[in-house]
């Protein structure tokens, strides 16, 4: 973890340098990325993270990666193994493919480039192995909110890289430390405790719309389910306070346009003919908005929240269950 934490998405040299510089296992990293951008929930989606960046798979994280000692290394959190009958046989494959446990199961390791680095073919195997323990996991009831995730890398996926629209981040979260430099807390109280009570700055996905001035910075919440809409610390009402107020400060909402910028040209680069997007620059962004997406079991709860998502000037999208928009 870096020791400043603002927020911010802009990946530190050694990871830029190992995803635009070719080798095996950065080329096989990008091919599968690219070979499931059709693939809807069951794509790839690669997300920055400043110090690392992620692979996301049916929006679990299949891959965090990250620069430690000169090398490149690839970490797993095993817990998704719980379900397994024999998840000693499982961990004993991924050691035998180059992958090291240690004392923290959570960041089962292997390293992709440096000394000690796994083959392409140990690379293919442990991420059809990772991605099989996830599939299990969420397959089996233990992937809290598994569908909403789905519907998320389902949405991220269908727009990726498209000139229109483009989504080019998944589940932000401000850090604290930031939030509370920006003055998003003004509670009297400590405001780490603040923080702890009413967590701010939470976006399902980050988005860029085109229009004939420039680029829409686009802050957007997915609900999928009833219970999404009216949990009292996630639901619509919650979401709305928290959006608007995050929207209000100059400092966090630069802050995700120079992301937004630094995200797409390093994406457009690392994946070429595959992410035709073009050079972007923050003067290119000439506003921001806020989207409200419902589908499956919620469409039917956004005519309830429709003239409160109305009156804060918030934008509202339903989809059916094979994401083909609803019209009013």
């Amino acid at each position: 973890m870096s020791a400043k934490r603002t927020g911010s998405r802009a990946l530190i040299k050694p990871l830029r340098d190992f995803l635009v510089i070719p080798t095996d296992n950065r080329n096989r990293i990008v091919d599968y990325i690219t070979e499931r951008m059709g693939c809807g929930e069951k794509s790839i989606a690669l997300c920055f993270r400043g110090d690392y960046f992620t692979l996301y798979y049916r929006c679990c994280q299949l891959l965090k990666v990250k620069a430690k000692g000169g090398k490149i290394i690839g970490e797993f959190n095993f817990r998704y193994a719980l379900p397994q009958t024999e998840p000693i046989a499982v961990k004993n494959e991924l050691e035998q493919a180059g992958v090291n446990f240690g004392n923290n199961e959570c960041a089962a390791a292997f390293v992709l480039q440096g000394e000690g680095c796994v083959t392409c073919g140990a690379l293919n195997f442990i991420l059809a192995k990772y991605i099989s323990l996830i599939d299990d996991f969420i397959g089996c009831g233990s992937g809290k909110n598994g569908r909403e995730k789905d519907r998320q890398q389902q949405l991220f996926i269908a727009n990726f890289g498209k000139r229109a629209q483009t989504y080019f981040d998944i589940e932000y979260t401000e850090p604290r430390e930031s939030l509370i430099a920006a003055g998003y807390y003004d509670y009297a109280q400590d405001k780490i405790a603040a923080h702890k009570k009413d967590k701010g700055g939470r976006f399902d996905l980050l988005g860029l719309r085109k229009t004939e001035e420039g680029f829409i910075l686009q802050f957007v919440e997915l609900k999928s389910n009833y219970r999404a809409c009216t949990d009292d610390k996630s639901g619509v009402k919650k979401h709305i306070k928290d959006y608007k107020k995050y929207c209000g400060y100059e400092t966090l909402l630069n802050a995700r346009k120079a992301d937004a910028v630094d995200t797409v040209n390093l994406l457009s680069e690392i994946l070429g003919e595959n992410y035709q997007y073009g050079k972007l620059n923050e003067d290119g962004i000439v506003g921001q908005e806020i989207v409200f997406i419902f589908t499956d079991g919620a469409v039917a709860q956004e005519k309830l929240y429709k003239n409160v998502l109305k009156e804060n000037g918030i934008n509202t999208i339903c989809y059916d269950e094979n994401l083909n928009e609803i019209l009013p």
